[in-house]
């Protein structure tokens, strides 16, 4: 199973693990991190680094961050561009972690970041649409 980090803003991260785990069951590949407002940037990346590359869990790890540019992303933006390999997602929900459990093959990535766009529905217009038809 692939390593997955979900590093969001407060207690997000958590609740996508959670949430998650009601739908495909235990899983025990996802590390979380959660951003709080006292968290000084230091405390931050150095908690980020230790899941991240924790060097006794195999396998590229999947990141996947809740904001494009805020701290979380940028604190794994810097680890990227340091050299340490790891693929990075901005934009978690649930689709996202979802795929992200169910596919641990090369496609992961493709698989997570597709799902999250999907899972995007404005259900209004499925409805004016539906209505027309009739």
């Amino acid at each position: 199973m692939s390593r997955i980090v979900i590093a969001t803003h407060g207690h997000l991260s958590d609740e996508l693990k959670a949430s998650a785990e009601i739908i495909v069951g235990t899983a025990d590949n996802i590390d979380c991190f959660a951003m709080e407002a006292d968290m000084n940037l230091d405390d931050a990346k150095s908690a980020l680094s230790q899941l991240i590359l924790d060097a006794d869990k195999p396998g590229r790890p999947l990141v996947l961050v809740d904001l494009y540019g805020g701290t979380p992303s940028r604190v794994c933006t810097e680890l990227l561009i340091d050299g340490h390999e790891f693929d990075l997602l901005a934009g978690v929900n649930l689709p996202m972690v979802i795929a992200a459990i169910s596919d641990s093959g090369d496609e992961r990535v493709a698989a997570a970041s597709g799902a999250a766009v999907d899972g995007v529905v404005n259900v209004n217009n499925l409805i004016a649409e539906m209505e027309s038809d009739t």
